[in-house]
This record gives structure tokens, sequence and C-alpha cells, in this order.
């Protein structure tokens, strides 16, 4: 029988399967980069293996990536970069998720905002609400979405311009 050490190192027998929500055995299991990970690799698995990205990411083992992909382990911020690469999606967003999960929402928030000054906080609330909108799915603006957009900000300048 396998043994299990829990948290105040007693030994506690596990039987069967445990479930992801046990934050004693996994950790990490209720973050959002937990969620897309596993989210990617469903959509990459036909062609990928988690065997092919840990080698991509330079693990000599594809179970670093199951324990991050089930929450066991974090996503390593060094690491970040490359697994972006192995795992085909952009680099920052999944920074933005390893970083709430390594400091928690409200850390992660403040960072972000300090480092997206680029931007005015009238647009920092645009991609925010895309951001929240799609759950970080980063999508392109194709000539449908740009169309439409250019006629939503057409008609709020209309509105904008208007005497009362």
């Amino acid at each position: 029988m396998l043994v299990v050490l829990t948290k105040l190192h007693k030994k506690v027998p596990r039987r069967g399967k445990y479930s992801m929500k046990d934050d004693k055995i996994r950790p990490y299991s209720h973050t959002r980069v937990v969620k897309f990970l596993q989210k990617r690799m469903d959509e990459i698995k036909h062609r990928k293996s988690q065997y092919d990205i840990a080698m991509e990411a330079g693990y000599h083992k594809p179970n670093i990536i199951s324990m991050m992909k089930n929450g066991d382990a974090k996503v390593p911020l060094e690491k970040v970069f490359i697994l972006a690469k192995a795992f085909e999606v952009d680099p920052n967003i999944l920074f933005r998720l390893a970083l709430e999960q390594n400091f928690g929402q409200q850390d992660t928030y403040a960072l972000t905002q300090m480092m997206n000054r680029t931007m005015t906080e009238n647009e920092l609330a645009w991609v925010e609400k895309i951001r929240a909108y799609t759950g970080d799915a980063d999508p392109s603006l194709t000539q449908e979405l740009e169309s439409g957009l250019e006629k939503l900000l057409d008609n709020a300048e209309r509105k904008t311009k208007t005497p009362a």
C-alpha cells in the first residue's frame, strides 16, 4: 500500500486516485496557470507528448510537466519563456499566470500595473476587459473583430461629440 506524508508528517494510507481538489496533496491545483496548462495540453496532445514538451523545456523526465499541469509543482519563473515555446503559447500570458501562482492575484496585479505603465489607465482597462472576457485566450485581431471595433469606437466618438 502506498503511503503519503501530510504536512504534519503523519503517515496516511492512500487508496485509489486522489482528488485534484485536495490542496494538501496538490497545493497549486486551484491556480489559473494549472487550468491553462491542462487546457493547452489537451489542445496540443495530438502532436506533442508531455515527453516532447519536457525535452523542449530542458527537462530530462516528463513527470515535471505532469506535476506542473496537475498542481503538484509551481511553474518556475526562470523557465517560463522556454515552457511557453514548448507549449506553443505567448510567453506573456504564461508569465502573468506563473506570477499569479507564485505571488498571488493581488501582488501580480500590482506588478503588472507597474509593468504596464506604457499604457494609459483607459488602455489598460480595455486590455484587462479583453483578458477577462476571453479567459486569457489572446485572440488575434481578425478583420471582422477590427471592423466591429471600429464601428463601436466611431459610435462612441459620435456620442461624446454630440452636444447635450
